[in-house]
């Protein structure tokens, strides 16, 4: 995706919003704590309330763009 061509101009995701349409999103894992503004699950009726993200898939997804860099597991393309 040319990630390292835009960090090394400079380009960190600072400013820039994103909306993942996906399985739901696990905001309470570390990599993606205080980076989720919010989120709506359209399947909320047929799964439990603590069962967020089933598949895991749509985490997934939101971590390979937003996940902290921290220096700890990954981070996401735009992390700031």
């Amino acid at each position: 995706i040319g990630a390292a061509h835009a960090y090394a101009r400079g380009a960190t995701g600072q400013g820039v919003k994103v909306a993942v349409v996906d399985s739901n999103v696990d905001g309470s894992i570390s990599e993606l704590a205080g980076r989720i503004a919010g989120n709506i699950d359209l399947h909320a009726s047929t799964r439990s309330a603590s069962d967020v993200d089933p598949s895991g898939h749509g985490t997934l997804v939101a971590g390979a763009i937003v996940a902290n860099k921290d220096s700890r597991g990954v981070h996401g393309v735009a992390y700031n």
